[in-house]
């Protein structure tokens, strides 16, 4: 008998805290104390008492599965180095502007009267059939578009939301960048941007510096 992350759960080290991010239900958890260390040993490889598998398991963390091996990948720590939010000078269009705004309207509608699985598999599965890359021009084009979007509503307390719109936006050219979720502890928060590789699309540095990414589509 193995062990390995519920299907709709994603988790990151924050420091020597797991954090965990259950899309399903919606929420963000933790583990601390022995719970936390019975992980670790776990996802180590060590064997770890039925007991404590047990607690693991009522807290949402783990499923047993029919299987000798354990498996736990958490997403690799990111380094950003450039901001397309901070360069970028391009002009906007009507059309571009117009597009944005239908695609924030709708995200928003979604992510009120869905799920947030439900959300993320649609996003996931769009990117899928999506092809061909999106270039810097158009990513600085729509980035400036989001920009101005920004200046009317703001974007503090729905970066989910933002990012989602605008990575449904670039999907139209193609499907070579990334949504991140990151955590931070101390106090605990969220936060939500998209990436090329270490350039950041839609943020600042020194925003998405201070959270740890729990899970990349």
């Amino acid at each position: 008998m193995g062990y390995s992350l519920p299907p709709s759960v994603t988790f990151c080290w924050v420091g020597s805290v797991p954090y965990f991010l259950d899309l399903k239900a919606d929420r963000y958890f933790k583990l601390a104390g022995r719970s936390a260390e019975q992980f670790r040993a776990l996802i180590a490889g060590d064997e770890i008492a039925q007991a404590d598998a047990a607690d693991l398991e009522a807290a949402g963390a783990i499923v047993c599965i029919n299987t000798a091996l354990s498996a736990f990948v958490a997403p690799l720590s990111r380094r950003f180095t450039r901001s397309i939010v901070e360069e970028a000078s391009s002009s906007i269009t009507l059309s571009s502007l117009s597009r944005a705004i239908f695609d924030t309207c709708r995200t928003s509608f979604a992510l009120r009267s869905r799920s947030l699985s439900s959300v993320v598999d649609q996003l996931m599965a769009a990117k899928t059939l999506a092809c061909g890359e999106v270039g810097l021009d158009h990513i600085e084009m729509v980035a400036s578009t989001y920009r101005t979007l920004d200046f009317l509503v703001s974007s503090e307390t729905r970066c989910l939301a933002r990012s989602i719109a605008m990575a449904r936006t670039l999907l139209t050219e193609g499907n070579n960048f990334e949504l991140i979720l990151g955590v931070r502890s101390g106090p605990f928060g969220a936060h939500c941007w998209l990436a090329q590789g270490d350039v950041v699309l839609n943020d600042r540095l020194d925003k998405v510096r201070d959270f740890t990414p729990i899970l990349v589509i």
